[in-house]
């Protein structure tokens, strides 16, 4: 199988595309001749091809769901907020539907990290310390060089008086001599 660029290469799945949307059942060997490529080269693409469109109309459906959700989330939050600012409402219905809000507003974002509109970035500090030799005190440095002096001192404040604890609250054992 010859080798192709990958600009080729996305000029012949554009051109699976329209053989696609001609003939949906557009067999292996006639993409291979209407593009000049072997069949098997043809065949992986009009995978590819398939796969990417099932993937976008997954996406599609995914969106339209979170969407409709989202909708329900904000009518919810809505009806909710009204009943805290509403001086109709007694002292223990304003806090349980700002309680309610803030679970609601939760699960929102809950659903959003799941359907995977946020992505979690767990574990990359210590993946990129044991790569790239980076500890934790130069990302610290790195960001303190960025923030103007008042936060810079705010901040190493902050830092110095949790060491401080820290430091209270576990002591180093004496090594024995």
């Amino acid at each position: 199988m010859a080798q192709y660029t990958e600009e080729q290469r996305e000029y012949f799945k554009s051109k699976i595309k329209d053989l696609i949307a001609l003939r949906s059942r557009v067999s292996a060997r006639e993409a291979g001749k209407a593009l000049g490529v072997d069949k098997g080269y043809a065949l992986e693409l009009i995978r590819e091809v398939l796969a990417e469109a099932k993937k976008d109309l997954d996406d599609k459906k995914v969106v339209k769901h979170l969407a409709q959700a989202n909708l329900a989330f904000d009518f919810v939050h809505d009806r909710l907020f009204s009943i805290a600012v509403s001086e109709k409402s007694t002292n223990r219905e304003k806090i349980a539907a700002l309680r309610e809000a803030g679970r609601n507003k939760e699960r929102q974002f809950r659903i959003m990290l799941d359907t995977g509109i946020f992505k979690r970035q767990l574990g990359n500090l210590s993946i990129e310390k044991e790569e790239k030799g980076i500890s934790a005190a130069d990302i610290v440095g790195a960001i303190l060089r960025e923030v103007d002096n008042d936060t810079r001192q705010r901040v190493t404040d902050i830092i110095n008086n949790y060491l401080a604890k820290f430091k209270q609250s576990n002591p180093v054992p004496a090594v024995p001599s």
